[in-house]
Parts: C-alpha cells; sequence; structure tokens
C-alpha cells in the first residue's frame, strides 16, 4: 500500500474522494473529476509542491508528489496508459 504523508496527515491509495475532502485544506484545488491535485507549499526558488491523485470509481488508486515550476499541467492517466 502506498502512503504518503503530507502536513502530517496520512493520504494512501484505497480513500475515496469523500476522505480527501475531509482532510483539512485538501479539498480546496481539487479539479478535474478521476485526476485532482492539491498545492500544499509554495516557493518563489523551488517552485509549487503539488501531490496527484488519481481516481477509479471514487477511490484513489495513484498517488504522485512532484515538484511544479511554472502552470500545473496533470500527468497523464496512468490507467489509460495501463489499458
Amino acid at each position: 500500500m502506498q502512503i504518503m504523508r503530507i502536513n502530517n496527515k496520512d493520504y494512501n491509495i484505497g480513500m475515496t474522494k469523500e476522505e480527501f475532502i475531509e482532510q483539512d485544506g485538501i479539498g480546496e484545488n481539487v479539479f478535474e473529476d478521476h485526476v485532482w491535485y492539491y498545492t500544499f507549499k509554495k516557493n518563489y526558488l523551488f517552485g509549487k509542491e503539488v501531490v496527484f491523485i488519481e481516481f477509479d470509481n471514487d477511490i484513489a488508486v495513484f498517488i504522485s508528489f512532484r515538484f511544479v515550476y511554472g502552470k500545473i499541467r496533470r500527468p497523464q492517466s496512468t490507467l489509460i496508459n495501463n489499458l
């Protein structure tokens, strides 16, 4: 099981969308229906620290952490690439 610790909270594969929304602040930056991203730290020199969460049937199946410079572009869907 993949577990990510962000701001002293655990996020893991298998969590539902509702569980992510219940976490403090995680629902503020979500956009796409099946791929959500959350910017949890911004820095002028180092860019943004962003976590991407991919859902299948409202359950998290993939979580990735990235440093992003400039505009946030969500990664290609891992589900689509694996079909």
